[in-house]
């Protein structure tokens, strides 16, 4: 999945709230960040094109059909599978120990026994 910037700006006034409105959310976004109610129709019918939304009648209540982690995966995934060969490339390029406390070493030798089991 890619997702720009306003779906995930969409889908985080969603993630906060839970259901809510298209009126609603273009409400929210209006407030926070100075959208047009218009751009928050136009990018919300985005979201439920993609799969990312289901929007219910009558009211167009609308609901956050990925979560927060799954976006956020799906986004890291397609970033390093564009930027390097493999996932061990990335890992060697982003974790060495210059970057690293031990506390933190320590807490990724966790995880990867943690995913051994």
């Amino acid at each position: 999945m890619r997702f720009y910037d306003s779906e995930i700006k969409v889908l985080e006034v969603l993630w906060e709230h839970g259901e809510l409105t298209a009126g609603q959310i273009a409400e929210i976004l209006g407030k926070e960040d100075g959208w047009k109610r218009t751009t928050a129709y136009t990018v919300v019918q985005k979201c439920v094109d993609k799969g990312y939304i289901e929007r219910k009648k009558p009211k167009f209540t609308c609901k956050a059909l990925i979560t927060k982690e799954e976006a956020q995966m799906s986004s890291v995934s397609e970033q390093i599978e564009k930027s390097y060969p493999s996932k061990i490339a990335f890992f060697k390029a982003y974790l060495n120990k210059d970057n690293l406390t031990n506390d933190e070493i320590k807490g990724l030798f966790q995880v990867i026994d943690d995913l051994k089991k």
